[in-house]
């Protein structure tokens, strides 16, 4: 093996064992955010409105109507929320919750918050 194609294997392992960002198969950690107040009464990408009381989320590509844990990060709340729409739109981001799940989760003024998502079996 040439030591170009063993380097480029040593830097493809840690990319391979990175869990998938669809929580099917467990638990996945990152930041999460939340829906602006301008947003409520809006339709969302299943039809259903947006109401910043539900508990309901954003996911790039977890069917509609998935229901997921979310847990912050580094502590103890966590809250159940459901699928109803398609995003974030930062790649940075890995859910959008609304409102009432954020302030269950405790997220301060910044709106952002490092959480882990699983989904419900």
């Amino acid at each position: 093996m040439s030591m170009q194609r063993l380097i480029s294997a040593i830097l493809l392992v840690p990319f391979l064992m990175m869990p998938s960002a669809d929580a099917s198969s467990g638990p996945v950690c990152g930041v999460a955010s939340w829906y602006s107040d301008s947003l409520k009464g809006q339709k969302t990408a299943s039809g259903k409105r947006y109401n910043p009381d539900a508990f309901v989320s954003a996911h790039r590509t977890l069917p509609f109507g998935t229901r997921l844990i979310v847990k912050e990060a580094n502590g103890d709340k966590f809250v159940e929320v459901t699928v109803i729409d398609r995003g974030p739109h930062r790649k940075s981001r890995i859910i959008d919750l609304s409102k009432a799940a954020a302030r269950k989760l405790g997220f301060g003024k910044r709106g952002l918050k490092r959480v882990c998502i699983e989904r419900v079996q």
